[in-house]
């Protein structure tokens, strides 16, 4: 699933993209919600979501400002601007930053369900990752072997992988599949497996899976994966899972 962080500084208008939003009909689930833009700030360096709703006008920190904050670390989500205004400078700078959608409040469910559904193939256009099927659809690789390969890490995760095998077993020469990797995803073959793992794992937890299945079926002692999810994510595990039992139970 996609994960999404939602913040209004309006209560009802919180409540009513939160709850009225079909998120898990079209592949999301909202990690986190909140009122306060600095909370929100804080959630999203933390849980690095896949999405953020936010409002454009907000005290202490708006929309705009917001994003802008996200894309100066380098996050990689998409945006969507939630605002009861329709004027034309929100509109020019929301264009500059790449927001994916600016939705004028208050929202029906038909829209709702439209910019979900857009969404959702947006992003596994942008990932080249089918995440419902965990294999790769949008992906343009010129190297045929290459890509069997990485069809083949989308596949096998949970898995011992080591380059020089894989190398082997599809028929690429071990240094330049390196080179591929880092050409076509600016990662090492290592990072990149992590980054598989890593995702799929929080999709797993995400469904309510215990930790101690989670590890293994992505490839990891479960020591190691406490470990490896801090080190990816900037927090623990048992803070992931109790920052979404709690937005659960607000909503």
């Amino acid at each position: 699933m996609f994960t999404v962080v939602v913040v209004d500084d309006e209560h009802w208008a919180l409540y009513g993209v939160v709850n009225t939003f079909e998120w898990e009909r079209f592949g999301f689930k909202v990690i986190h919600s909140t009122c306060d833009s600095l909370e929100a700030w804080d959630k999203i360096r933390e849980m690095k979501p896949d999405v953020v709703f936010a409002d454009i006008r907000m005290p202490e920190m708006t929309g705009i400002e917001l994003f802008s904050n996200i894309r100066s670390i380098g996050l990689d989500c998409e945006f969507v601007i939630l605002s009861g205004y329709s004027e034309f400078e929100y509109a020019r700078q929301a264009i500059s930053l790449d927001v994916f959608e600016y939705l004028l409040k208050p929202i029906n469910k038909n829209d709702a369900n439209l910019l979900l559904e857009k969404l959702a193939k947006h992003i596994r256009k942008k990932c080249g990752i089918d995440k419902d099927h965990t294999t790769i659809s949008n992906l343009n690789l010129s190297n045929p072997q290459f890509r069997q390969l990485v069809e083949y890490l989308h596949e096998n995760y949970g898995e011992l992988l080591h380059i020089t095998k894989l190398a082997k077993k599809f028929y690429i020469d071990v240094s330049y599949c390196n080179r591929l990797f880092h050409a076509n995803f600016g990662k090492s073959f290592t990072n990149y497996v992590i980054e598989i793992r890593m995702k799929k794992a929080r999709e797993f937890l995400l469904e309510g899976m215990p930790v101690k299945e989670v590890a293994p079926k992505v490839g990891y002692s479960y020591n190691h994966f406490l470990k490896a999810y801090k080190k990816y994510y900037g927090n623990t595990v048992s803070d992931f899972a109790e920052g979404a039992e709690s937005n659960e139970n607000d909503s």
